[in-house]
């Protein structure tokens, strides 16, 4: 007597999923694709980064976004765990290519002091200018860093119609306060403004709160401003 044993292969089960805009509404999309959903995959919403995520066979990752395009416009689509990975597959509309223009004048100075016969007191002063650009590709949701004079920043950017959201918080700060702004795509932001107002307000709760704040003073200075494409 032959006895055969099927061991049910786990090789059908992934983890993928599309990302919409904010004003499309996940429940619509998730009941727009179970017209299709094969029995054995499961859907999921992941309201943080505003996706509809699939746990189920690989094999339908295309057919669920052709399905799901018909009627949503889907700004990326991704396999594996998290979203916001850059080991997903992630389509170029979900990427904000981001350049912040750094300028301003680093102004150093020199004392020079001499005693002996003759007593000589000179001080020597040095201007500089500073222009710089950086860029960055960031993926909607995902969160990078970036320094503001003193302060390490926190940024993220999501597609909002024909622009771009933008959510900042300073670092390592006591603080849960963070700053959102819309630009236009190719318009610019006064990325230093920003990063000061949240300094404003990161003050204000600070003697809110009964706490001390301190800074010191620096001769140096920069400017920043961001633009997204």
């Amino acid at each position: 007597m032959l006895i055969l044993f099927f061991i049910p292969s786990l090789s059908w089960s992934a983890i993928y999923g599309y990302c919409f805009s904010r004003n499309t509404s996940l429940d619509s999309a998730i009941s727009h694709l179970n017209k299709v959903r094969s029995p054995r995959d499961s859907f999921h919403k992941r309201t943080s980064v505003h996706c509809l995520e699939v746990n189920g066979n690989p094999k339908f990752y295309g057919l669920y976004r052709k399905y799901l395009a018909s009627n949503f416009k889907v700004l990326r689509s991704y396999k594996g765990a998290d979203a916001n990975t850059s080991s997903g597959q992630v389509h170029k509309l979900g990427m904000c290519k981001i350049k912040i223009i750094k300028t301003g004048k680093e102004n150093s100075s020199k004392d020079e002091i001499k005693l002996g016969r003759k007593q000589r007191l000179a001080r020597s002063e040095n201007k500089k200018q500073v222009n710089s650009v950086s860029n960055m590709v960031l993926s909607y949701g995902k969160k990078a860093s970036l320094r503001v004079n003193e302060d390490s920043v926190a940024i993220t950017c999501d597609k909002s119609g024909g622009g771009y959201q933008l959510g900042f918080k300073i670092e390592g700060k006591n603080s849960n306060l963070s700053s959102n702004a819309y630009v236009a795509a190719g318009g610019k932001l006064d990325l230093g403004q920003i990063v000061n107002d949240l300094n404003a307000k990161n003050r204000s709760v600070s003697i809110n709160d009964g706490m001390s704040y301190q800074k010191d003073k620096s001769n140096t200075t920069y400017n920043y401003s961001l633009e997204v494409k």
